[in-house]
């Protein structure tokens, strides 16, 4: 028996338990209308669920939650103003997102009051169904509460490896009909399978079809690592997976959306959903793991396809930057956020793209990116000038291995300034991989909204220079400390680091995509 079978048996053991208490509370009260209904749907579901069909009828195993039915029907609880509730509830939804929904969970089940405040809040966007036995608990709860699955906007559903719970998730899926977010995370463990078959891509092209409203879709995976392409048992098989790929139901779906993002093993689904997608387009993210190789043309044709593409995520490695420096041309007037990770070729390509790039506003180059002086300045001085938010290069060429490394330097730290001066109205992070001197640190006070300063300090900068910008910039964290330097005012800096550390981590908190699945 897989491990899914036995997750289908004991979550099929609870349904059959909650449906047993439902028919007691619905015998006991005859009259009442919501119980005779949620019994006859818990009736119906556990009768129509195949999962379910061999499962014994046993109360030996505990209730998937404990809820008193007929005492919460009965709701003979204190009765105090609405506006009470409403209170208590938009007080736990500014917890953090685990916090928020075990607890807006419990305040549904205390009584029918709070369950009509914070229903909203807690379906609008479900906790992770990171489990077979919460999957099949949340599609019971929709079953036996009809109007749910409407209030659901978006779900973030675990596919098991093996694909086994495939028809469980499209289940859900075409349970909640204005869902337009979906997370799907394929595996729990690096040394899951990654295989998929043709079956696998049927249930993807159904669930992507029972979502009409879809706009933002996020695939990852935690499963076995490969550079290799998959393929099928025979070429017959293969052949047949391949036709399942263009299955029109991917055009469609792809059609609609406006942010997709990929991580891990995404090969096939990028084959099925590339082709068809659209000018709704406007978020795109590739991960570390993809070999852009294997899809020749691939930015070329989005470029062509995708006319309003604004966010730009490369994190899989490139081998020269042709291709993504001509597809930066074509976007250049609509795309605001550019990162790349790794480009194994060294050239000028973003000295080529920058006068191209006239809506660009965040820009980060990674460890595998070598950006030079003269990239670095084309950045700054392309037009138009005071737009540019975010400035990253983790990878800047380094002065000291220039013969005259002293004029290679000051040449850098000018650079630098120039670049602070043409966007000081509008800067708020600049993370170079460099050092800067007194010009350049200098400058910097002239961005009065600066939050982030990742840089290291030439000797000939001053404590006082430091301390300048912290009247300066009043939002400026992480420079005292990291500079490496001690000044007058040293305390004051690291004070409001702390601080800034601080809603820092309770803003990861609240923000679902920092835990549990695609995280």
């Amino acid at each position: 028996m897989s491990e899914y079978q036995i997750s289908c048996r004991l979550a099929g053991r609870q349904a059959l338990r909650l449906r047993n208490i439902l028919r007691k509370i619905a015998r006991e009260n005859p009259h009442d209308q919501q119980a005779q209904r949620r019994a006859r749907a818990a009736i119906d579901f556990c009768h129509e669920t195949e999962d379910f069909a061999d499962v014994e009828d046993t109360d030996e195993l505990p209730v998937l939650s404990k809820i008193n039915w007929a005492a919460q029907d009965r709701d003979g609880s204190l009765v105090l103003p609405i506006e009470i509730y409403q209170l208590i509830v938009n007080y736990v939804t500014e917890w953090d997102y685990v916090t928020r929904q075990v607890t807006l969970l419990a305040l549904c089940r205390s009584s029918r009051t709070l369950q009509s405040v914070a229903e909203h809040f807690l379906y609008n966007h479900p906790r992770d169904l990171d489990s077979i036995k919460r999957q099949w608990g949340f599609r019971f709860t929709l079953a036996i509460e009809p109007h749910l699955p409407a209030l659901i906007k978006s779900l973030r559903l675990l596919w098991d490896a093996e694909g086994e719970n495939g028809n469980l998730i499209v289940d859900i899926a075409r349970a909640c009909p204005n869902v337009d977010d979906i997370l799907i995370e394929r595996g729990m463990d690096f040394e899951d399978s990654n295989y998929v078959s043709k079956q696998d891509v049927m249930n993807m092209a159904t669930l992507l079809d029972a979502c009409p409203r879809l706009k933002t879709f996020w695939y990852s995976t935690n499963v076995t690592w490969t550079s290799d392409q998959q393929q099928q048992e025979d070429e017959a098989s293969q052949k047949a997976f391949d036709e399942a790929l263009r299955d029109e139901r991917f055009a469609k779906a792809a059609q609609r959306l406006t942010s997709l993002t990929f991580h891990g093993q995404f090969l096939w689904l990028i084959r099925a959903l590339s082709p068809h997608l659209s000018s709704n387009l406007q978020s795109l993210t590739l991960g570390q793991d993809f070999f852009i190789e294997q899809t020749p043309n691939l930015l070329s044709d989005l470029s062509r396809q995708c006319p309003s593409l604004r966010e730009l995520e490369l994190r899989c490695r490139l081998i020269t930057a042709d291709e993504l420096s001509e597809a930066c041309k074509r976007w250049g007037s609509t795309l605001q956020k550019l990162r790349v990770w790794s480009i194994e070729e060294v050239s000028d390509w973003v000295v080529r793209v920058m006068p191209s790039m006239t809506a660009l506003r965040e820009i980060d180059f990674g460890l595998g990116c070598t950006i030079s002086v003269l990239d670095l300045d084309a950045i700054g001085q392309a037009s138009p000038p005071q737009r540019l938010v975010s400035v990253s290069a983790g990878d800047l060429e380094d002065p000291t291995d220039s013969d005259d490394h002293v004029a290679a330097q000051n040449h850098l730290n000018d650079v630098i300034a120039r670049l602070v001066n043409s966007h000081s109205s509008t800067l708020q992070e600049l993370d170079l991989s460099t050092t800067l001197g007194q010009v350049a640190v200098r400058s910097c006070k002239k961005a009065k909204k600066l939050v982030k300063l990742f840089v290291n300090l030439d000797e000939d900068v001053e404590p006082s220079d430091v301390d300048d910008l912290l009247d300066a910039c009043p939002d400026l964290v992480y420079v005292a400390s990291f500079f490496g330097i001690n000044t007058p005012r040293r305390k004051e800096w690291d004070k409001r680091r702390l601080r800034f550390e601080a809603e820092a981590e309770e803003e990861a908190r609240r923000d679902r995509s920092l835990v549990g699945l695609g995280s």
